[in-house]
């Protein structure tokens, strides 16, 4: 016979064992899940960050400098990922952090309400809450980067700890009572919308209670606490922004009978992915029907009402899977729950374990409909948002020191990485805009801008659409495409991004702004990525610079060039392309590279690369000591400094790799391979030379792995040029110029097919430095890997420079002006 101190331990040991065999299964499909659609993070989720990183900066709950706008929605979510971040944990970790706990939370919370029915069985609750974790929206906002799953959470805890308020006597003390109504105090800071919740809660308890004076105590007891947090956040926002409600709310909060259309679309939209458990949910009905757990039953079937009427009188929501929908799941879960658990009451074992098995297989069913759901893919293949990083990384590294003004319109992802002022032109975070009147046929949260108002603030860097930019697009942007100042202003700029990965970005710059040229008496002094077909990239030493495509001339924007003497010189030196100068109106002499001008003239500079492409930094134009005058030019062009077009020639050819047997002495990690042929499903490589190349598409995880391949270290010559073939996809995947401390100097991307193009770069901007070359497949694309062969250093066939005559002789003046004027 056992001791009785045994029997007592293995006795409270069962409810132990019974709930994490319950919660198990459910966490398992949980994790799946949100692994399905890992990376996702929502570009709104990065705006809450960018709050979060201000705060721990010392810079308080704002977005950008010089303005306090509550732009979130979201305090609680913001505050505790500003907490962990003040722990060391990274940002976008700590988003994902609290949402996957408040996911958990769900579960638990569910739990808690099965350890506390007085029908005692678990599989009814367990098959609830598989139909709960087998939710993809669930997984997606898990780790999505927004409040909803911990919203879930709260207002399920919430309603777990409060049912008892439900009953004729719920002989519970003011103490308990309170407690019990911290959850919905902490789901009122969560989103401005809680106390929707607390007061249907609330009506319910004195409705059911037939409104007695003990139902009121009760009801004030439990709304007292949610009222103080209401009534504390908004005194702190009128003190500290000088609002009555969070910014986002005079964008979305417009009722009409548009938004009631779409909201309807909305509640309605998710009914067919929810298509296999509906009998359970309305097994689950019928039970309430009978009077099982009645009580709670009304209560629940009054939030889930509430809750929708709100979402369809807001319009719904325009993020990928269902996310409104969310806060309603675990109450669908509890629904479940009860059906199942009233409809095996009385049932023999066989009959309990075909119900079981039926269940099962309707929440099996629940995934695949989940999986196929349109809106749900959209979180599996939406990427864009982590173009952000790139481009956000690139001009950090290259404009903050002079803190340009960076206006957007998708507001989360390349403001939080660049850490620049910025402007919101769909006004989120902008409280003029946001109080704008909007263009009801436009898409929700994406009808509100003033072009005017943006111009007027006067952007250094404009732009328009998701990180990889396009023209002007939303209302804002179609205004400033009218108003002269943008096309007289701006200039439409590629760059390169390549931390972490390689973007292309397009992006207006302002040609006169804190990015732009400077020309005053003193200098002038032009970026090269403001050149006519020059793209921008990170710079030698950490500048924004350009690369200039060879042979095609480079032309700067008009600008008047001040009376004086001005000698000009390429920072940092590049003797491999030709400056001229182009004089519009005015008589210009000239000296060497030295401009004479008696009166101010209006001018441009332009320059031309040789016959491989080649990497510029700025132009400048200094004051200089007035010389005798060679020539006199007028409307025409003439050279500043000659180029040495010596590169091209090949006499000399280092292989760094070929492929041909195997990797050489490069260094491989991830998936990076050697092929010989395509690969399983992919198609044929074109103008791969001989045998190998370098492949990073698996023959069966296709595009979803990632891998590199860095090249032994190589030490740069003047003159030398890097050769090499690249195929594959245009974003993610790349071959790169690395120095050695990682810093991606250089890259090239595919063109999102299997063709091998010859791709060749001037290296003697970065002569004696010791560089590699890296080919890495970090793509997050549901299309993206990286195709490589034939990487070769190649130098010059003579060492005597061939270059043009020097510039400066009237020879060379009258030889300039034979041509004709400008070219």
């Amino acid at each position: 016979m056992k001791p009785a101190s045994a029997t007592n331990q293995a006795n409270r040991r069962r409810p132990l064992m019974t709930r994490w065999l319950v919660l198990l299964p459910p966490i398992c499909l949980l994790a799946w899940l949100s692994h399905h659609y890992y990376p996702f993070f929502a570009d709104d989720g990065f705006i809450s960050l960018r709050y979060a990183q201000r705060l721990l900066d010392g810079r308080g709950l704002t977005w950008t400098d010089g303005e306090r706008v509550e732009g979130y929605s979201n305090l609680l979510y913001v505050l505790l990922v500003a907490g962990l971040g003040g722990l060391g944990v990274d940002l976008i970790w700590a988003a994902r952090l609290v949402g996957l706990t408040g996911a958990i939370g769900v579960l638990f919370a569910l739990d808690h309400l099965r350890s506390h029915a007085p029908d005692t069985s678990p599989w009814p609750w367990m098959i609830g809450m598989l139909a709960v974790a087998g939710c993809s929206p669930l997984a997606v906002w898990a780790i999505g980067g927004l409040e909803q799953t911990l919203y879930a959470s709260l207002l399920l805890w919430g309603l777990a700890l409060a049912l008892p308020l439900l009953n004729e006597r719920p002989h519970l003390s003011a103490r308990e009572i309170v407690y019990r109504s911290l959850p919905f105090a902490g789901l009122c800071l969560t989103r401005p919308d809680g106390p929707i919740f607390v007061a249907t809660f609330a009506a319910v308890i004195l409705v059911l209670r037939r409104f007695r004076r003990d139902a009121w105590r009760d009801c004030c007891l439990h709304v007292g606490v949610p009222t103080v947090a209401v009534l504390g956040q908004l005194s702190f926002r009128l003190a500290y922004y000088g609002d009555w409600v969070p910014n986002p709310a005079h964008i979305k909060a417009a009722v009409s009978a548009r938004t009631l259309e779409l909201g309807l679309d909305y509640v309605f939209g998710i009914a067919p992915s929810l298509a296999p458990i509906l009998p359970l949910v309305g097994l689950g009905a019928v039970a309430s029907l009978t009077g099982y757990r009645g009580r709670t039953a009304i209560a629940l079937t009054a939030c889930a009402v509430a809750w929708l009427t709100y979402i369809a009188c807001v319009g719904g929501d325009i993020f990928p899977a269902h996310r409104h929908h969310v806060p309603l799941l675990g109450i669908w879960g509890v629904v479940v729950a009860h059906g199942l658990a009233w409809a095996s009451e009385g049932v023999p074992l066989r009959g309990r374990f075909a119900l079981t098995t039926l269940s099962a297989t309707l929440c099996a069913g629940l995934v695949q409909a989940q999986l196929r759901d349109p809106k749900n893919a959209a979180a599996s293949s939406e990427r864009w948002e982590w173009h952000g990083e790139a481009v956000g990384n690139l001009f950090r590294e290259s404009f903050a020191p002079r803190r340009p003004l960076l206006a957007v319109t998708a507001a989360g992802s390349v403001p939080y990485f660049s850490r620049l002022p910025a402007l919101d032109m769909l006004g989120l975070n902008d409280r003029h805009i946001a109080r704008q009147p909007g263009d009801p046929k436009r898409a929700l949260a994406h009808n509100h801008g003033d072009g005017t108002y943006v111009l007027d603030r006067a952007p250094d860097l404009v732009l328009f659409g998701p990180p990889r930019g396009r023209g002007p697009i939303n209302l804002a942007g179609q205004q400033m495409g009218k108003d002269p100042r943008f096309a007289a202003g701006y200039l439409g700029v590629p760059f390169e991004a390549l931390d972490p990965y390689f973007v292309a970005n397009h992006t207006f710059v302002r040609s006169r702004g804190r990015v732009g040229m400077s020309v005053t008496n003193t200098g002038a002094d032009i970026p090269a990525y403001l050149l006519s077909g020059a793209t921008g990239l990170a710079g030698p030493r950490t500048t924004m610079a350009a690369r200039l495509q060879a042979g095609q001339d480079h032309a700067s924007p008009t600008f008047d060039l001040p009376a004086g003497a001005w000698q000009f010189a390429l920072a940092p030196v590049n003797p491999r392309v030709e400056v001229s100068i182009h004089v519009d109106d005015g008589q210009v002499g000239f000296d060497g590279s030295t401009v004479l001008v008696e009166e101010a003239t209006r001018i441009r500079l332009s320059v031309r690369a040789g016959k491989i492409d080649t990497v510029v930094g700025r132009l400048v134009l200094e004051r200089a000591e007035a010389g005798p005058r060679d020539a006199v030019v007028h409307g025409t062009r003439h050279v500043l400094q000659s180029g040495r077009f010596d590169q091209g020639r090949e006499a000399n050819v280092q292989v760094l790799g070929d492929f041909n047997d195997g990797l050489g002495g490069w260094v491989a990690s991830g998936h990076m391979a050697v092929t010989h042929k395509p690969v399983g499903p992919q198609q044929q490589a074109v103008r791969h030379q001989v045998r190998g190349f370098v492949n990073s598409f698996h023959p069966t995880r296709r595009d979803a792995t990632r891998g590199r391949l860095i090249s032994p270290p190589f030490r740069v010559d003047d003159g030398t040029w890097l050769r090499l073939q690249v195929g594959g996809a245009t974003i993610g995947a790349g071959a790169y110029v690395v120095d050695e401390a990682g810093r991606r100097l250089l890259g090239f991307a595919g063109q999102r097919d299997e063709r091998l193009r010859v791709r060749a770069v001037d290296l003697s901007p970065y002569a004696d430095r010791t560089l590699r070359i890296e080919i890495a497949d970090d793509s997050v694309e549901p299309w993206g890997h990286i195709l490589v062969d034939e990487v070769a250093l190649c130098s010059p066939r003579t060492s005597q420079p061939t270059s043009r005559p020097p510039a400066g002789a009237k020879a060379a003046a009258r030889s300039r002006l034979s041509r004709g004027g400008d070219r």
